[in-house]
């Protein structure tokens, strides 16, 4: 009988740990995840303000030199 408690204590042991480990691990895959997804987001809104900021300067230089952008520079 003694030998069964003692088995059957590990077996709980065992379990409790498996199962606190298995949800600290999920917990830091979903944090990884939600930081790749920001860090995509935030790359992607750069390279847009980038864009922006560029077609804003060309759109500044025409004007001062009383230049027009083709259409298709006007659009780029």
């Amino acid at each position: 009988m003694e030998l069964f408690l003692k088995f059957l204590v590990g077996i709980a042991i065992a379990s409790l740990s498996s199962w606190i480990t298995v949800n600290l691990s999920l917990k830091r895959f979903r944090t990884e995840k939600w930081w790749e997804k920001k860090s995509e987001v935030y790359a992607s809104l750069l390279g847009t303000l980038h864009d922006s900021k560029a077609f804003s300067e060309e759109n500044i230089q025409a004007l001062s030199k009383n230049k027009e952008l083709t259409d298709e520079a006007d659009v780029s």
